[in-house]
């Protein structure tokens, strides 16, 4: 083990206790400010509405159709009944996801990084998700499954029995996010394959690790999510893609056609929000 890949401390000083502390508190305060108040019913009443057909016994895409994965509404289904069964229950989940986050991802990051480096990552990622929402969005949780399979994939990019905890953490990730939203969790299995595939280049001695690594990979990310939303879901294979790929999938196809012309890079498709300093910002991404 080299240098580089010797485990950080996760606290060099009681101070990054209290300084951990407070950035849970500042990644939380949207929440407490607004957990108990809700202006409109779009995003949100359709979780509500899902949580409820759920208690009544129903399931997703079985009983009703929905692109939002089965995964998912179960999972705010259990915060919503562990909070009293009602909305505010449903927001405590929020507030769990928000201080799982900082704490998780701070943890997770000090294994290679300064606990300062760690801490300010951690709680940028969450104050730019979770902390965005009052229940827990499948956007925000997404993006913070993709950070952790991500990293992991990173520091431990070939399968190593003296890895497995990296290799764990990955795979939990995946089969969370793979449950979650499809969209972040493509974006997540490419950044993990693109790791390991880096590796085995880097060090051809390491194909037949990175074989290994990949196969788990698809394991965690594809068999097991998919087989987890067809058990939730008590439907068949068609079906979970009629739902999750179809409905989705077939709203958002016309988007590639615009994506051909100039306006697509020179203002926003939305502009919800009035006009903006730099509209050309798809030119500039570019």
């Amino acid at each position: 083990m080299s240098e580089s890949e010797h485990p950080q401390p996760f606290f060099k000083s009681p101070w990054h206790g209290v300084i951990l502390g407070l950035l849970v508190l500042l990644a939380a305060l949207p929440w407490i400010r607004n957990h108990d108040y809700i202006r409109d019913f779009m995003d949100y009443g359709l979780v509500m509405a899902a949580t409820a057909r759920m208690e009544a016994g129903e399931l997703p895409y079985r009983d009703f159709v929905t692109p939002i994965q089965a995964g998912f509404l179960k999972i705010n289904w259990i915060a919503e009944s562990l909070g009293g069964g009602d909305y505010l229950g449903l927001t405590y989940g929020g507030l769990a996801l928000i201080v799982f986050s900082v704490l998780g991802m701070t943890w997770l990051l000090s294994r290679r990084l300064p606990a300062g480096w760690a801490m300010l990552f951690a709680s940028t990622i969450t104050i730019a998700t979770a902390s965005q929402h009052n229940i827990i969005w499948h956007n925000s949780l997404g993006v913070i499954c993709l950070a952790f399979a991500i990293w992991s994939a990173s520091c431990a990019p070939r399968w190593c029995r003296a890895q497995i905890g990296w290799h764990i953490v990955m795979g939990l990730a995946l089969w969370i996010g793979g449950i979650n939203k499809i969209s972040f969790h493509l974006l997540a299995v490419v950044g993990v394959a693109g790791f390991i595939l880096r590796g085995m280049l880097i060090d051809r001695g390491s194909r037949k690790a990175g074989l290994g690594l990949l196969a788990w990979t698809a394991g965690c990310g594809f068999v097991l999510p998919i087989g987890t939303e067809l058990w939730l879901s008590g439907s068949d294979l068609i079906t979970w893609h009629a739902n999750v790929l179809g409905l989705a999938g077939s709203s958002r196809a016309e988007y590639l056609e615009y994506l051909a012309g100039w306006d697509a890079y020179l203002k926003p498709l939305h502009d919800y929000y009035g006009p903006l300093p730099v509209p050309q910002f798809g030119l500039w991404f570019i």
